[in-house]
């Protein structure tokens, strides 16, 4: 019979590994609680040593987890402190404000008080003075007398009209306050309250407006307070906003800071694509570098690529453009007996470009042909399959030279098929002076 021996663990070992399964937790779930109670745990049974790499790690990521904490509360001090100090500093310009408007209302009120003694005064002086002086002039006994009793009761007269016609002033002064700030309320903006307002402030300086009409001043205590609400949601907006950005902004670094080991891999796929001008891999990099905002770690490769992308695409678009024309409009292009001139030198540089020779191209009947042409010499797929690589100097510098002077709208009004010729050749001579370059 054979003798099975079993061993037992020994308890040191057994609490090494359940200390280290504790840090593994600890790490995997990036909990600060658990870090510190996993590295306290390790301390105060003096077993460092034992699970040193595990229990660096989890002293170094808890640094980073308390020093993110630290720099999060720190921010939101930062942001109480300033909105406490904006709320103190709104305080003091109401309670100023209100100490403004209290002393304006009591000069108003002082104001208003000997206004209403002065219109009681004039009232009973108009209701008076005007018959004592026509009585006074009907019984004159000379003539002088009578025709000074007359001129102040003319004079009565008209001051009595005076009035009258500064109260309907005050009236329509204070209808189209009145409208203005209706308005106002209805549209329901800083700018119109402002205005509206600002109006009606000084329509009623120093006047009594306001105090004979109950209607006035209730639509102005209410376009006030309309303003008011107005001002802070849009301040609110704009903090809102603020933080919004900021937090934009932190995610962005983070982003970044975490996928800067990335930028010498990006960096490859921008330098690749540019000097094999492949579209796939411009794409691939501008936007991994836009995912990661590397864009300013990769300059001057990701700004490069922006501006090859952007040309190479244009080039494809006309080069679509040509492979999809239809047969009615390249069978128009092929009738012409006659040309005009834009639509000769438009082919002639688009020929020129796929290698034909300048002296065979001369006669029209001969561009003809090569339009012809079918297969893997038909004139759509030698655009298509042009690369720039292959233009000579000599080609690309006669092909310029032919297409000098032409704009696309020109040849368009000439040939529509033959414009998107002259673009791509007008592209294709472009492209060669940047690759030259």
């Amino acid at each position: 019979m054979q003798e099975i021996i079993v061993q037992q663990e020994d308890p040191r070992t057994r609490r090494i590994r359940e200390l280290d399964a504790m840090l593994t937790a600890a790490i995997d779930a990036r909990d600060m609680a658990d870090l510190q109670l996993a590295t306290d745990a390790v301390e105060e049974e003096h077993m460092e040593e034992e699970v040193r790499e595990k229990y660096d790690k989890a002293c170094a990521l808890l640094e980073q987890l308390l020093a993110r904490d630290a720099e999060t509360k720190r921010r939101e001090l930062e942001e109480a402190e300033r909105e406490a100090a904006e709320a103190k500093r709104k305080m003091e310009e109401a309670e100023a404000e209100a100490e403004r408007r209290r002393k304006a209302e009591e000069e108003a009120a002082r104001i208003r008080e000997a206004e209403r003694l002065a219109e009681e005064a004039r009232k009973r002086w108009a209701r008076a003075w005007p018959r004592v002086q026509v009585l006074r002039a009907l019984n004159a006994v000379d003539a002088d007398a009578k025709a000074k009793a007359m001129e102040e009761a003319r004079r009565a007269r008209e001051e009595e009209e005076r009035q009258k016609r500064e109260e309907e002033e005050r009236r329509k002064r204070a209808l189209a306050c009145k409208e203005m700030l209706r308005g106002a309320l209805k549209t329901n903006t800083i700018e119109t309250l402002e205005n509206a307002i600002k109006h009606t402030e000084r329509e009623t300086f120093q006047t009594t407006l306001m105090e004979h009409d109950e209607e006035l001043k209730r639509l102005y205590a209410e376009a006030r307070e309309a303003l008011e609400k107005l001002r802070k949601e849009e301040e609110e907006r704009r903090l809102a906003e603020e933080r919004r950005l900021e937090e934009e902004r932190r995610i962005a670094e983070e982003k970044r800071q975490a996928a800067l080991a990335r930028v010498g891999e990006i960096e490859i796929i921008l330098k690749r694509g540019i000097s094999d001008r492949n579209i796939d891999l411009l794409k691939s990099g501008i936007k991994q570098a836009e995912d990661n905002f590397l864009q300013k770690d990769l300059f001057p490769d990701y700004d490069n690529a922006k501006v090859l992308l952007e040309r190479l695409e244009k080039i494809e678009k006309v080069k679509k453009n040509i492979m999809e024309l239809k047969r009615p409009l390249i069978a128009e292009l092929k009738s012409m007996a006659n040309p005009p001139v834009p639509v000769i030198k438009a082919m002639t540089g688009a020929f020129l470009l796929m290698g034909e020779k300048a002296s065979y191209l001369k006669e029209w009947n001969n561009i003809v042909i090569l339009l012809n042409k079918t297969g893997q010499l038909s004139v759509k797929r030698r655009v298509q399959e042009l690369q720039i690589e292959s233009v000579t100097e000599e080609i690309a510098k006669s092909a310029e030279d032919t297409l000098f002077g032409l704009s696309s709208d020109e040849v368009y009004e000439a040939n529509q098929a033959a414009s998107l010729f002259y673009d791509w050749a007008d592209m294709i001579c472009y492209e060669y002076k940047q690759l030259k370059n």
